[in-house]
């Protein structure tokens, strides 16, 4: 852990991630869940945002480093998360859900799976458990606001490098404009639009890049940091626990997690990290944040296959325990030997392999899924 390490921001990734597998695993009294994809919306804007705009300010921001940082950050687990997924589809799925399968296996290459699967069936609605790769079309929005934000930063700051007012203002707006976009979608019964699409989507990112600016207050009183944290928890637990899935998901419905999510990177911004005994349950909890971005990438198509392992397609209290167990151990594995060696430069070293590795990855998984496609029609 390094100076600037927060480990609340790992307590709220648990908490975001938790959720998101409990609702998917079917948990009782998690309806809301899905809003932790929400809360990682909240974090990741609040994370690059501040990167880039101290890094422009400073005068060494990089793209090149910014982009190997996401290609490190982002694909090694993913990709071979999707390449492994592929093994069990040619078992478990029907022809016609295996040839959907190798097609969005193109469309998570190609950072296009949220338009993917927009195109096809709800997020909400019954047929999703069929899809193996659904829960990837948050990486897409995602990976398509690393795209956009750092260009939109390095302009507006290159232009009006001494204007404090100049990136609040523009941030604040697009954020204004992003939300009234997704309830103007919402009005319009284009619920899956404004769910899958980016720029409905990106007034939470650039929430969390609103608290990472330099002019926001930060709270000195303990106090305070503890009032503003309990509040945001309540407003992060309450869509969590009463939200239901449905047409009605994001527009307003998303305010309240986002919201929540804001405050509490709010109320630890300037808060140190505390060194904690190692008997310490807050372990537990920073555990199942550090491992986040493989947990969920790995517990919905090891949910999917799990059912459709089933004659009944329907999975037990047992066997969901059991399979969380597995899932969390699988995504340690992935974090441990996938996700930190390239993150930490033990694998890729330089900067030019990184990038030659992503581009021949991504060129073997997109001839595999014209492989698959073809062996499927075989």
């Amino acid at each position: 852990m390094n100076a600037g390490y927060r480990e609340d921001i790992d307590w709220l990734r648990a908490i975001a991630v938790l959720s998101v597998v409990a609702f998917h695993f079917e948990m009782p009294g998690i309806h809301g869940g899905f809003v932790g994809v929400d809360i990682f919306f909240v974090i990741s804007g609040y994370l690059i945002t501040g990167i880039i705009q101290a890094e422009v300010k400073e005068g060494r921001f990089s793209f090149a480093r910014f982009y190997e940082r996401r290609v490190r950050r982002l694909l090694p687990a993913l990709y071979a998360m999707v390449a492994l997924s592929a093994i069990p589809s040619f078992r478990f799925l029907l022809a016609s859900e295996r040839a959907e399968f190798f097609r969005s296996v193109a469309a998570v290459v190609t950072f296009t799976s949220n338009v993917f699967f927009w195109l096809q069936s709800g997020y909400f609605d019954h047929a999703a458990v069929e899809k193996p790769l659904l829960h990837t079309w948050s990486l897409a929005v995602e990976e398509q606001f690393y795209l956009a934000l750092p260009v939109l930063v390095w302009a507006l700051l290159r232009a009006a490098p001494k204007s404090r007012l100049a990136l609040p203002l523009m941030l604040g707006a697009l954020t204004a404009a992003s939300f009234t976009l997704g309830v103007a979608l919402m009005r319009a019964d284009s619920s899956a639009a404004a769910f899958f699409l980016s720029p409905p989507r990106a007034w939470e990112f650039l929430l969390g890049g609103l608290v990472a600016l330099p002019g926001m207050p930060v709270l000195r009183s303990p106090w305070t940091q503890f009032t503003v944290r309990a509040v945001a928890l309540v407003a992060i637990a309450i869509p969590i626990l009463s939200l239901r899935p449905g047409p009605g998901f994001p527009g307003v419905n998303a305010l309240l997690p986002c919201i929540g999510a804001a405050l509490y990177i709010w109320s630890g911004v300037g808060v140190p990290t505390q060194e904690r005994p190692w008997y310490s349950h807050h372990h537990v909890v920073r555990f199942f944040g550090q491992i986040s971005y493989s947990l969920y990438l790995w517990h919905w198509p090891l949910f999917a296959f799990a059912r459709f392992s089933k004659a009944s397609l329907v999975l037990e209290t047992g066997d969901k325990v059991a399979l969380f167990a597995l899932t969390v151990a699988i995504s340690y594995l992935s974090w441990r030997f996938v996700e930190q060696p390239f993150r930490l430069r033990r694998l890729a070293v330089s900067r030019h392999v990184a990038f030659g590795l992503a581009a021949a990855s991504s060129l073997v998984l997109l001839l595999g899924s014209a492989g698959g496609l073809l062996l499927n029609q075989a």
